[in-house]
């Protein structure tokens, strides 16, 4: 039961998906048998535990310590701010030919420096990580433009800046853009530019609308020399994917081999 469920076994299994490619949430038995929720391998391996040391008291259980790790996803970090000039030019001409002339007024005084950025709470963010003496993790999308990759321009200086301001503070990782999920060698060439503003070599990810095709989208981050993977969760609905609260390593059932990325 407990390797059916954190294999996620039924994913290799024919199953209907979504309208982005993603196996559903209402496909699982956890879902079905609502218990979704629930970590259940841990409550399992708690139980097994407890009947041993009744029969052998001496026995220790390694505890799992609790940790909290907040996450973000830096989708879009600017409303206005590091778009490069072509989207600017085009949003401020979506903006006059539909006659809204205050949302142009307020975006030309944020580009000028007069008005900040509405998407730009980061300030925010930092001081409650260091309220409660946190370590987050940040996933920086830097794909191309497209229909569901809507960040800033890569190369735009404020983007930059910001991603290394990032790095050099917290821990950060690739949120793979939505093409990449075809598309091995853009995957490949996103982290790439990572490295290459940051510094720093790129071992974390999260799927961008959490895309995760099994065992296709982690046999691709291995190869990229990713080490940890955070998307095992739905997009629809909140709980534990794999029945389990606790980190563990990517088993390949396909290929019946044992890795070493951690989910």
């Amino acid at each position: 039961m407990v390797f059916y469920l954190v294999s996620r076994y039924e994913e290799y299994l024919p199953h209907e998906k979504d309208q982005h490619g993603r196996y559903m949430a209402s496909n699982s038995i956890a879902c079905k048998n609502n218990f979704l929720e629930l970590p259940l391998v841990n409550m399992l391996c708690r139980k097994f535990a407890d009947l041993i040391i009744r029969q052998y008291p001496s026995f220790k259980i390694k505890e799992p310590a609790y940790e909290f790790v907040p996450t973000f996803d830096v989708d879009i970090a600017f409303a206005h701010l590091a778009k490069g000039f072509p989207r600017n030019i085009l949003g401020m001409g979506k903006l006059i030919l539909k006659g809204k002339m205050k949302e142009l007024e307020f975006r030309l005084r944020v580009m000028s420096g007069k008005e900040k950025d509405p998407y730009d709470n980061f300030g925010y963010q930092f001081q409650q990580v260091s309220k409660f003496n946190l370590d987050p993790v940040y996933f920086i999308l830097i794909g191309d433009l497209g229909p569901y990759d809507r960040n800033n321009d890569y190369r735009a200086r404020r983007f930059r800046q910001l991603t290394r301001m990032l790095a050099d503070n917290y821990s950060t990782g690739i949120h793979p853009s939505y093409r990449s999920s075809e598309d091995g060698s853009l995957l490949t060439e996103e982290i790439n530019r990572l490295k290459e503003i940051t510094g720093k070599e790129v071992n974390r990810s999260r799927q961008h609308f959490l895309r995760l095709k099994l065992p296709d989208t982690y046999r691709l981050l291995l190869e990229n020399g990713i080490t940890d993977d955070f998307s095992m969760g739905y997009s629809d609905k909140v709980g534990f994917r794999a029945s389990i609260s606790s980190n563990y390593y990517f088993y390949d059932i396909e290929k019946e081999s044992e890795t070493n990325l951690r989910i």
